[in-house]
C-alpha cells in the first residue's frame, strides 16, 4: 500500500477572531480607498478567507459596515466622555471648545471610522438599531453641549438639525455636490 503524502495544512482555515479580523480588514480598505469601492470579497481578501466565511458573522456589507460604525461610535462617545470628565465645573463655553476639539481630533485620528460613520446611511431599513442608539448618543452629546453653551435661536432662525449634518458634506461627496449644498 502507497503511503499517503501528508496533507498540507491551511494557514486559514481556522481564523480564530474572523469578526474583529473582518472588520478590521474592512478599515484597512476604506483607509485604502473610499467606502464605496469595499466589498465583500476583498475584505475576505485581505483576511485570508473564503468569502462565504465572512457570512457567518455578517449578513451582508452593510451588517459589517455598521459593526465598524457601532465600534467607531463608541470610541467618539469615549473620545467626548474623556474630553469633558477633566471639565464638570468649567463654564458651557469651555466645555464646548473641548468637545469640539475632541470631535475634530477623533474625525483626524480615525478617519475610517469617521467616513463609515458619517457616509450613506446604514440603517435605513432599521435592522441595527444598536447603531441607531449609539449614533443618537453621541448626537445627544454634543447638542446637549451646543445648548448649554448658546441661548436658545428664534424658531424662525432655526434649521433642521440631524447627526449627519455635524460633520458637514460627505468625506466622498463631489465638490459639485459640496458646493450646492453649501449655496442651499
Amino acid at each position: 500500500m502507497a503511503a499517503r503524502k501528508p496533507r498540507k495544512e491551511r494557514a486559514t482555515y481556522h481564523h480564530g477572531d474572523l469578526r474583529n479580523a473582518l472588520v478590521r480588514a474592512a478599515l484597512d480598505t476604506v483607509s485604502t480607498g473610499s467606502v464605496e469601492q469595499i466589498t465583500v470579497r476583498e475584505v475576505s481578501r485581505r483576511v485570508g478567507v473564503n468569502h462565504r466565511a465572512v457570512y457567518r458573522h455578517f449578513e451582508d456589507l452593510t451588517a459589517l459596515l455598521a459593526a465598524v460604525a457601532e465600534e467607531g461610535y463608541r470610541m467618539l462617545l469615549a473620545t467626548l466622555e474623556d474630553a469633558l470628565e477633566p471639565l464638570k465645573r468649567a463654564g458651557p463655553d469651555r466645555r464646548l471648545e473641548a468637545i469640539g476639539v475632541a470631535y475634530v481630533a477623533f474625525a483626524v485620528d480615525h478617519p475610517a471610522h469617521y467616513r463609515i460613520m458619517f457616509g450613506r446611511r446604514l440603517n435605513e431599513d432599521g435592522r441595527f438599531p444598536q447603531l441607531e442608539a449609539l449614533a443618537e448618543r453621541a448626537y445627544a452629546v454634543l447638542a446637549g453641549e451646543v445648548r448649554s453653551a448658546r441661548p436658545p435661536a428664534a424658531p424662525s432662525s432655526c434649521r433642521s438639525a440631524r447627526p449627519s449634518s455635524l460633520s458637514g458634506p460627505s468625506p466622498t461627496a463631489s465638490p459639485a455636490s459640496s458646493s450646492s449644498a453649501a449655496s442651499a
